[in-house]
């Protein structure tokens, strides 16, 4: 089987690093926020839930056809080819390993406290069979033997930015778990929120939440939209640029 190195190397130039948080940066997530210390997204979709304060995107990733990242992400799911989905998970698996090879240190030094187990964020309609973030991360030898699947879709309905308390419900190994929780992508934060608000009521310790892809929504809100809004999409588009010309390496993340 390949190496991380190799099954990553040839896209590294279409990661594109998320920046630090400070001024202009959601404190919580890394996405432009203005000169508020959270984005709108973390904001609101921290409302009806315990909030989970820290997010750790590997890469920022747009929805565009340009955006490779983003099309690896759909298609390991969602490709009718199961050859595209099969190379696409072990990018994936590979992709994970090698970011918590070298920065799970920094993700327990900004959290103050270890983990010892992964979870992801299931499917809210639910799936038969693993989830194919499941199967890359049981790819890994390393990775696998701190996977527990603890969740469980919920009755409650997550909006885009609205989370919800029973969104998920937690299974009862969660208990005295100390979880770092995974999910591929996240866009508003609304689904990762409500899933460690599952986990904390079912007893686990949420110590930060991971995802591979940070969706940077950069799409012309149109002549109606509030000044605001047009302006928090410039402010988007000026840290796309800027992290995008900055280059991604896997000897620094977004905690240091």
């Amino acid at each position: 089987m390949p190496t991380a190195e190799e099954l990553t190397d040839p896209h590294v130039t279409t990661y594109v690093p998320p920046p630090a948080a400070g001024p202009g940066i959601c404190r919580t997530c890394h996405n432009a926020s203005g000169g508020y210390p959270r984005c709108y997204s973390c904001n609101e979709s921290r409302k009806e839930v315990s909030a989970l304060d820290l997010i750790v995107p590997v890469s920022l990733t747009r929805t565009d056809q340009e955006a490779q990242l983003h099309n690896v992400l759909r298609d390991y799911k969602y490709s009718p080819d199961e050859e595209v989905r099969a190379a696409h998970r072990l990018h994936i698996a590979a992709l994970l390993w090698r970011f918590l090879d070298r920065h799970t240190a920094c993700i327990e030094r900004a959290a103050g406290r270890g983990f010892d187990t992964l979870a992801i964020v299931p499917s809210k309609q639910g799936r038969v069979g693993q989830h194919p973030l499941e199967q890359s991360i049981l790819i890994s030898r390393t990775l696998s033997g701190m996977y527990l699947p603890l969740l469980d879709p919920g009755p409650g309905v997550i909006g885009r930015n609205a989370s919800a308390a029973d969104g998920f419900v937690a299974r009862p190994e969660a208990r005295g778990r100390s979880v770092l929780l995974v999910d591929d992508t996240m866009t508003t934060g609304a689904k990762m929120q409500s899933a460690a608000h599952a986990l904390t009521t079912g007893g686990a310790d949420v110590v930060a939440g991971l995802t591979l892809g940070r969706v940077i929504d950069l799409a012309d809100p149109g002549p109606e939209a509030p000044q605001h809004v047009a302006e928090l999409i410039q402010l988007r588009k000026e840290m796309w640029a800027r992290q995008s010309q900055a280059g991604f390496s896997f000897d620094t993340c977004c905690l240091e």
